[in-house]
């Protein structure tokens, strides 16, 4: 695994070249565990712990897990990638397609392959080891494994069609999946939408999530919690049985 961290550079360089490079949240996490620079580009690892292990790293309100154009390749790696192409064709009545995806997606282990290829399957085909949110505007953390994520998701998703709201809009647009966030209001909200965008000739697949309500709904389905790091510069909270503080 490369290695690139500037080992003589002081802490204020790091964050200075960071703000340049407009990392700061993956530079924090970082720093704040002594790991070494985060991993350019915009592929899903985003670090390495000194187990070899990755993390991809959520910090913004709308998350973009997917984004790829009908033509890419990336969408022969993922198993529903030829319905996905069906969709971003327009020649076609789109809204038909979509609800095929969505019953699809209506089976138990279709959405869990379909999860685990859009959260954490990098486009050479491996996968991120695991999933790190940060909270707004606090330097605190929270992370969980892979395979917890997908199993809670799997069982706490359901899925629809989006409905028509206006005059000039029709149904069946987007492919949402829904879950209860907040156990008190017991409210079933928008966690995961997938849609089509034809701003362009190439029609683009985005598969978007609500990082509050996604992490919210993951933090209210674990009974086992470990804080890994408290410190000036971090607070890391771990959740589920594989979260272990060798990572660094």
């Amino acid at each position: 695994m490369l290695i690139y961290m500037i080992k003589n550079e002081t802490l204020s360089q790091r964050m200075s070249h960071a703000k340049n490079r407009g990392h700061e949240r993956e530079f924090e996490f970082c720093i704040g565990l002594s790991l070494c620079d985060p991993i350019p580009g915009t592929d899903k690892a985003d670090v390495v712990f000194n187990n070899g292990q990755t993390a991809s790293l959520k910090g913004g309100s709308r998350l973009q897990l997917q984004s790829t154009s009908s033509t890419s390749s990336k969408l022969n790696s993922i198993d529903l990638g030829d319905l996905m192409k069906l969709c971003c064709d327009h020649s076609y009545d789109p809204s038909r397609h979509m609800r095929s995806l969505a019953q699809e997606l209506s089976k138990r282990e279709t959405i869990k392959t379909f999860l685990r290829q859009i959260l954490f399957q990098s486009k050479h085909g491996e996968f991120v080891d695991y999933l790190a949110f940060k909270e707004d505007s606090i330097p605190v953390w929270h992370i969980f494994f892979r395979e917890d994520v997908i199993d809670v998701l799997t069982d706490q998703l359901k899925v629809c069609t989006s409905k028509a709201r206006s005059w000039n809009q029709v149904d069946d647009q987007k492919v949402i999946l829904k879950g209860v966030a907040d156990p008190i209001k017991n409210r079933s909200i928008n966690i995961i939408e997938n849609e089509v965008r034809n701003k362009t000739s190439n029609p683009t697949f985005i598969c978007t999530a609500h990082k509050n309500p996604l992490l919210s709904l993951l933090k209210n389905n674990f009974d086992r919690i470990k804080l890994l790091k408290d410190s000036s510069a971090i607070r890391l909270i771990g959740y589920g049985n594989d979260i272990s503080d060798t990572l660094f």
